[in-house]
């Protein structure tokens, strides 16, 4: 995806967000923190990842080539949102010759809960430690009672993961934050799923999106 294009509120793209964001964290933060920000050594990201479904379409036409052109690029992790047909021991030899790891998978929800086995034996082939599921399933109606039966799926996924040794979690996006008969997705998501194996993988932008503050 070309980050110009993938345009954010407002029409800005998400490129130009980032240096807004970032330009402004700087200077409130230094503004506020002067006398510290001069005692404290420099922190540095060492390592830098990427979720591979922002260049999925490069990678449906040639993926030895971006993930090549990732790796150049000084991305150091990368987590996936498909495997394009290649099983484990293609991708983690083409991981390793390009000095990449890839610690989480975004995985869709299967038709049911049979095919969860599945996902997490490949996720652990992979060498993966996070296996996210980054949306409802298709046809999804929002109600108290889906979101509670959606919460429950997810537990049993967790079970899954557990059992191979993996961590699950859910990622959301806007509509998780609509009112639904008095409450939110969210907190249903929240409340139903079992917080020592679900984790809730909060994405800032969707957050603000429908109208939350991240903090």
């Amino acid at each position: 995806m070309n980050p110009e294009e993938d345009h954010g509120p407002r029409g800005l793209s998400r490129r130009t967000m980032l240096g807004v964001l970032l330009g402004g964290t700087s200077v409130g933060l230094l503004s506020r923190f002067m006398p510290a920000a001069f005692a404290l050594p420099l922190l540095r990201i060492e390592r830098i990842g990427l979720q591979l479904y922002t260049v999925r379409k490069l990678l449906a036409g040639d993926v030895e080539g971006t993930i090549a052109a990732v790796a150049a690029a000084g991305v150091k992790e990368v987590e996936f949102a498909g495997y394009y047909n290649h099983d484990p021991a293609w991708w983690r030899a083409l991981l390793d010759e390009h000095g990449l790891t890839a610690p989480a998978t975004h995985e869709g929800m299967p038709a049911d809960d049979s095919g969860w086995e599945a996902i997490m034996s490949r996720a652990a082939a992979m060498g993966h430690e996070y296996v996210i599921v980054p949306s409802v399933y298709g046809g999804f109606k929002p109600s108290r009672e889906s979101w509670k039966n959606f919460a429950a799926r997810l537990n049993t996924g967790a079970v899954y993961a557990k059992e191979h040794g993996l961590s699950f979690g859910y990622h959301n996006h806007d509509h998780e934050f609509a009112a639904v008969e008095g409450t939110t997705g969210f907190e249903i998501l929240a409340a139903e799923t079992d917080p020592d194996t679900v984790k809730l993988e909060l994405d800032i932008y969707w957050a603000v999106k429908g109208g939350q503050d991240p903090l």
